[in-house]
């Protein structure tokens, strides 16, 4: 997928502005992962939660999410059906209206109590003017000095509880079940500790991914030619068992490519690009391929908007 190499800006007069990208700027948008922020405006969005997790998270309460697929081919089959069945059920939730992302405001304490007696107005003008706020506790004997923050919260509908979605929801991401809701956070649970809460947890932990991880996990939705295949051009993934593994059941439903001979672009390609002597296309009635192709493309003019400060400008008559 071809990556713009430079921010274009428009001005009031007949002109067409390109501004260069930074190298370094450009590499460093590739690999940071999404933002917590990032991640629940997308799912907002009306692109399906489904398609928004399993293109942009690594894993979710460290239930992986085919984790290898994030970089170039692996040799080994990765572990994924567990995270596909419990996103798949999240966005029955979500297309249910039963499941809703929102921010809850919460106070979080810089300190222990302080006694009613060393606190006067002065105090609490000098908290606000460091962003911090001083609270008088329940009982006015106490005040806790802290700050406002918004907590990412997922909301459940009470109706959803007992349905066959909520359960293989909870039940795929290791979640506390009937619970009305559950803070998003992000490297809030340490790995290896699935068994360390029996009943389960009340936190959705996400590992974003990043642009290209991203990127390379939707390549995998790649036919590859069998020629290609015999002459060591792709590699072949295997099993545990020595067979071929198929990206199909990890990709399924949200990226295909298909691939054709010829020397002409296949008729219904909705985009094609010509590789080693093959066209690759994604098919113009694939609308999910379509739809994560776009996202995909929205992401990257986001991702790597340039700054223009004091960067050279080429500025191009329009009309001539």
């Amino acid at each position: 997928m071809p990556l713009p190499q430079a921010g274009v800006s428009y001005a009031d007069r007949p002109t067409f502005s390109l501004v260069p990208i930074d190298d370094a700027e450009f590499t460093r948008k590739l690999f940071t992962p999404l933002t917590l922020e990032g991640v629940i405006y997308l799912a907002n969005t009306t692109w399906p939660i489904g398609t928004v997790f399993r293109l942009y998270l690594e894993n979710l309460n460290w239930v992986p999410n085919a984790e290898l697929a994030s970089g170039p081919t692996p040799a080994r089959a990765p572990p994924y059906s567990a995270f596909v069945y419990g996103v798949i059920a999240l966005q029955q939730l979500q297309a249910d209206g039963r499941v809703r992302f929102a921010t809850e405001e919460r106070f979080e304490p810089a300190g222990g109590p302080i006694p009613a007696g060393k606190v006067d107005a002065a105090d609490v003008i000098e908290a606000a003017k460091s962003g911090f706020e001083l609270r008088r506790d329940e009982g006015g004997a106490t005040w806790t000095l802290g700050k406002k923050t918004r907590q990412p919260v997922l909301f459940i509908d009470p109706k959803a509880q007992g349905t066959d979605a909520a359960r293989e929801f909870t039940r795929a991401f290791r979640l506390k079940p009937g619970a009305a809701k559950y803070d998003v956070t992000v490297d809030s649970l340490p790995p290896f500790s699935e068994g360390d809460t029996p009943g389960g947890v009340a936190v959705m932990d996400l590992e974003p991914r990043s642009l290209l991880q991203a990127m390379y996990f939707a390549s995998h939705g790649v036919d590859i030619p069998p020629e290609h295949s015999a002459a060591n051009l792709a590699r072949t993934t295997l099993t545990d068992d020595g067979s071929v593994f198929n990206w199909k059941d990890v990709t399924f439903n949200l990226f295909h490519v298909k691939w054709a001979a010829g020397d002409a672009p296949p008729r219904n390609a909705h985009v094609s690009v010509r590789y080693q002597n093959r066209w690759f296309y994604i098919d113009q009635t694939d609308h999910d391929t379509k739809a994560t192709f776009s996202l995909l493309l929205e992401m990257t003019r986001l991702d790597l908007q340039g700054k223009q400060g004091d960067q050279p400008l080429l500025t191009l008559p329009l009309g001539r």
